[in-house]
């Protein structure tokens, strides 16, 4: 009882446009944020979708009437759609996914292999970087959510010359390994 009061009183204090209280609460939602995000995303992706969440929250506190919703209902609302949104976005890119490997890939390997044999042999591989490398896996990911280089530089706190040498490598290993034929 004492944590839910303590959110709606700092709430209340940020609206007076006290700056230290804006902290603590974020503070207090980001620790918040991130376990319950990591119940539904795992690895990196969860403590993003809770900073995004908490950035929201922020951004966006003052257009809200307290009166009519307790402010930590909205803000648990903010991150539950943004936890909806990467699943269905995470869901609608690996459907895509495997279309293109179906239409696009195939026709020009398909010399190698059947086309189920084939698409065996890439999720093979790309399991194999993914186990091995997971700076890589999280690389492939947020370009396989479409997120911008700025926009995963940013989130892997890494300069865009080496997130293009990671891609890089991560092309060079898959060649290697579709090339070897499967793995395991």
């Amino acid at each position: 009882m004492g944590y839910d009061n303590d959110i709606q009183r700092l709430a209340g204090e940020i609206k007076k446009g006290d700056k230290k209280s804006e902290k603590a609460l974020f503070n207090i939602l980001i620790v918040r944020f991130q376990y319950l995000a990591k119940k539904r995303i795992k690895g990196e992706d969860a403590r993003d979708i809770a900073m995004e969440a908490c950035q929201t929250v922020i951004e966006k506190y003052d257009s809200i009437n307290f009166e009519d919703e307790r402010f930590e209902f909205w803000a648990l609302k903010i991150l539950r759609n943004k936890i909806g949104n990467y699943l269905q976005k995470k869901k609608t890119m690996a459907n895509n996914l495997g279309v293109r490997i179906d239409s696009e890939y195939v026709p020009m390997v398909e010399n190698r292999a059947s086309k189920p044999e084939l698409k065996l042999t890439i999720e093979q591989c790309l399991r194999k970087i993914i186990e091995g490398f997971p700076k890589y896996a999280r690389v492939l990911n947020l370009v396989h959510l479409g997120y911008k280089t700025d926009e995963i530089c940013e989130r892997m706190q890494i300069k865009s010359s080496y997130y293009y040498v990671l891609l890089q490598r991560c092309r060079a290993m898959m060649a290697k390994c579709l090339d070897e034929g499967a793995i395991r």
